[in-house]
């Protein structure tokens, strides 16, 4: 399967479909594997690129390495590998790290960018909001896997809810770095088509943080999905599948350019 040497290491990645590009950047439980059920339906119509992020499956960071630190330039050379310009970004959770500093830095080159069960940059009035509803939800609720998924998906979904966690065993473990701090503002400000989807059970980032972005950023669209948790991706995937598509099929439909 296929690798590129970027930036110090061996990315692994995989292309599917032909078309307008769809570039998928994972959370931290996850890997190129998250996306099983939304490649097949968006590959019909797109060029999908699936890749494992520094740190995450296949790609392995080096010793002490930066992390998500390195994620921008990351996808900066794979892009500059597969010789691709312009690109739709579907992100969830920690894939924002990718995706909102990707679109700050290049706005020219995002055509659109979905931001699933995550941020849009953040300021001290989101941090402090997201701090305090962490802390109200408590311990029990923060915790593997409450925390990635609504609570009765595990009784609801029992194979995928067991496939979910294989998918994130797979991962060497976790280490985290700070990355730059970008505001809502500064996103806004590259004009780039943005949709945000949150579970309505998101204990980690919940729908009332991802209202705040409303007034931050003026051409958002926000979809609340019921009945799920952090990975509405992974949950209600059929409902995430049709809102990129829509969102996707509308930009496409207009010509415009971010």
């Amino acid at each position: 399967m296929p690798k590129v040497r970027i930036n110090g290491i061996d990315l692994y990645y995989e292309v599917h479909g032909e078309g307008p590009v769809i570039v998928f950047a994972h959370g931290r439980g996850g890997n190129h594997l998250s996306w099983w059920q939304q490649v097949p339906f968006l590959s019909k119509q797109y060029k999908c690129v699936i890749f494992d992020q520094r740190g995450k499956g296949q790609s392995l960071d080096i010793p002490n390495g930066p992390a998500q630190r390195a994620f921008v330039r990351d996808l900066e050379g794979l892009l500059s590998h597969l010789g691709i310009h312009e690109i739709y970004l579907v992100c969830q959770s920690m894939g924002q790290c990718t995706g909102v500093g990707f679109t700050v830095a290049h706005p020219d080159r995002v055509r659109g960018l979905v931001l699933a069960d995550t941020t849009g940059g953040v300021d001290e009035e989101i941090s402090s909001k997201i701090q305090e509803l962490r802390e109200a939800a408590g311990e029990e609720a923060l915790s593997f896997p409450s925390r990635v998924y609504a609570r009765s998906f595990p009784e609801s979904q029992p194979a995928k809810a067991f496939l979910y966690q294989e998918i994130a065993a797979l991962n060497p473990p976790h280490r985290s770095t700070s990355v730059d701090k970008i505001t809502p503002q500064e996103l806004a400000a590259t004009k780039v088509p943005i949709l945000m989807i949150v579970g309505e059970q998101d204990v980690l980032i919940p729908p009332v943080v991802v209202e705040m972005y409303r007034e931050r950023i003026p051409h958002v669209q926000i979809l609340l999905v019921p009945g799920a948790g952090h990975s509405v991706y992974f949950e209600k995937p059929e409902i995430f599948n049709d809102a990129v598509a829509k969102f996707i099929s509308q930009i496409e439909a207009s010509g415009a350019r971010s």
